[in-house]
């Protein structure tokens, strides 16, 4: 799994993410593909069948065994699902759609390799007879962070990945589907708008709906989930004028709307049952919760005079939202275990202010002799009020006030202020306690030895600390996710930090002979880390998957199958 918090990986992260916004604004890689791909047009080679199955996951590039899980799920020929007594017998997809953010933590050649290529090729090595699956994807954020041209090389120039064939020519696509079902997949590129090209291609692949047409959107980011005012997000706004300006006074009707991004899976529906915004992007990634989804949202639908208030109500959520929000409270101890590269930063970080501070700790530790716990509390509430524990304020405050999430200057202050002033509190302590034990040796006279066995000392209790700050952020966001708005970006942290590889889901869809629709929202609770290798070249079997799986992994229906339209 992708170590969130390693200061290189950050680092390099945050260089690909500046570079791709900056050259993203001037070098827009959609725009180049009209010139790489001018005659691309909606894709009708299923439309003549009696029936199709086709398969949906997004965020799936990150850890081997979660990733390597769900393909060996999405390759098998068929999955067998129980609920509440019954069972349904599914079907591979003969289309597998990738929804976005295919690799972590940026997009390079070998991360596609490594991170996606790889485990869906041991997955799905090969399919013979013509009967491979073709495979489609749209790019998330982190598809973007080269611009997108790792994403083009691996999609959009029909080439493999294991026995999945793709066919797209662009980062969007249109698929017309059998009894007049269709899917529309759109680039929403960090937020910003949807291009000229882009909004051309589907208003020309719109000319070929049929009254009564029904179509399935997916989309980058589940954009309505934070689209409450007072600060909606620009990818609804998007959103909302794609739907508008594509598909206004059109015979088509938005039956399904996609889309990964969040590391779960949830589903809302309208009080009308007709529309669903669906949730799924539990590829792979670490887990995100599900216990700040709201019961209920307001949306505006259409825009102008056709805008409509529309309320849509939570279904089902995945794993279930109790889980999450104990999962929170791992934090605390998962962040120094799973994070370990952040351990020497959190050290030096530590060095500075424990220099300072030892000034005034080593006048009041006396020379050679016990060491009694008055001493201790009588010279850390010394140093406490010391001149030099405010310049000591004034180095370390500054640093997690800007770490602080919050949409003002002012929230930052209130948020990072105690979460410093405790950090504080506990260098002092191990300065007092590292100057006290060399007393014990005559040598709390050297104050760079005191500092530094101060700021070593506090790296595990700073860590775990740093955890449960994250922790507790994360319940006050709980507690009012609008006043709190900001505090979201510590609720991803949360669980970035744990690297939670279990709770897995996809989706499995299926048009029957009559036009009805069911998805399967598929979940795994603990995905399989023990494998065997069993591949060998010139093997009998060559569909079969390079490693067996040593323990049993049990998937199953997150909620029963979901009924999208009854067109019997």
């Amino acid at each position: 799994m992708v170590r969130w918090f390693d200061p290189a990986q950050l680092a390099g992260t945050a260089v690909r993410v500046v570079v791709s916004s900056i050259f993203g604004a001037y070098s827009d890689k959609r725009e180049i593909q009209v010139a790489l791909a001018p005659n691309a047009k909606p894709h009708d080679e299923y439309a003549r069948q009696t029936e199709l199955w086709f398969d949906y996951v997004a965020d799936l590039g990150d850890g081997f065994e979660p990733t390597y899980t769900v393909a060996h799920l999405l390759a098998r020929p068929t999955l067998e699902l129980e609920r509440n007594g019954r069972s349904w017998t599914t079907q591979r997809g003969g289309i597998l759609v990738m929804g976005g953010d295919q690799v972590y933590p940026a997009a390079t050649r070998t991360g596609y390799e490594n991170r996606l290529v790889g485990p869906y090729r041991a997955a799905l090595p090969y399919v013979g007879g013509g009967r491979e699956p073709h495979l489609y994807a749209i790019p998330g954020n982190h598809d973007w962070y080269d611009g997108l041209t790792s994403f083009i090389r691996s999609f959009c120039r029909r080439q493999w990945v294991g026995g999945w064939a793709t066919r797209q020519e662009r980062s969007y696509f249109a698929v017309q589907l059998p009894h007049r079902w269709w899917l529309w997949a759109i680039d929403i590129q960090f937020d910003t708008y949807i291009d000229e090209p882009q909004l051309a291609y589907f208003r020309e692949a719109k000319k070929q709906f049929l009254q009564g047409d029904r179509l399935i959107l997916l989309t980058g980011k589940p954009s309505w989930t934070k689209s409450m005012k007072p600060h909606p997000e620009p990818s609804y706004a998007n959103l909302a004028y794609f739907e508008d300006q594509v598909l206004r006074e059109n015979k088509a009707t938005i039956e399904v709307v996609v889309s990964g991004d969040r590391h779960h899976y949830s589903r809302y529906e309208n009080a009308s049952g007709d529309r669903h915004r669906i949730t799924s992007g539990g590829g792979g990634a670490y887990l995100y919760p599900t216990h700040h989804l709201q019961p209920t949202l307001e949306l505006d639908e259409g825009r102008g005079e056709n805008t409509k208030k529309v309320t849509y109500g939570l279904e089902a959520a995945y794993p279930p939202p109790n889980v999450t929000s104990r999962q929170r409270w791992l934090a605390a101890w998962r962040l120094p275990i799973r994070n370990r590269g952040l351990l020497p930063v959190l050290g030096v970080l530590y060095f500075g202010p424990a220099l300072l501070l030892q000034i005034p700790v080593r006048t009041n530790v006396s020379s050679a002799g016990d060491v009694a716990l008055s001493d201790v509390l009588g010279t850390w509430l010394d140093a406490l009020w010391s001149p030099w524990m405010l310049v000591a304020a004034m180095v370390l405050a500054p640093l997690f006030v800007l770490f602080a999430a919050g949409r003002s200057v002012g929230v930052r202050f209130l948020v990072g202020l105690p979460h410093a002033a405790l950090q504080l509190a506990l260098v002092l302590l191990l300065v007092v306690l590292s100057a006290q034990l060399l007393s014990l040796v005559d040598l709390n006279e050297h104050g760079v030895a005191i500092a530094a066995i101060a700021a070593v000392l506090a790296v595990p209790p700073g860590a775990w600390l740093l955890g449960l700050y994250l922790s507790v952020c994360d319940l006050v966001y709980g507690l009012s996710p609008e006043r709190f708005k900001g505090l979201d970006r510590h609720a991803n942290e949360t669980f970035s930090c744990q690297r939670i590889e279990d709770w897995k889901s996809f989706l499995r869809f299926h048009i029957d002979a009559q036009g009805r629709m069911t998805i399967f929202p598929i979940g795994v609770d603990r995905v399989a880390r023990k494998r065997d290798l069993t591949f060998h070249a010139g093997g009998d079997d060559p569909e079969a998957p390079y490693y067996t799986l040593s323990e049993a992994i049990r998937p199953r229906l997150i909620e029963d199958p979901v009924q999208v339209r009854n067109t019997g």
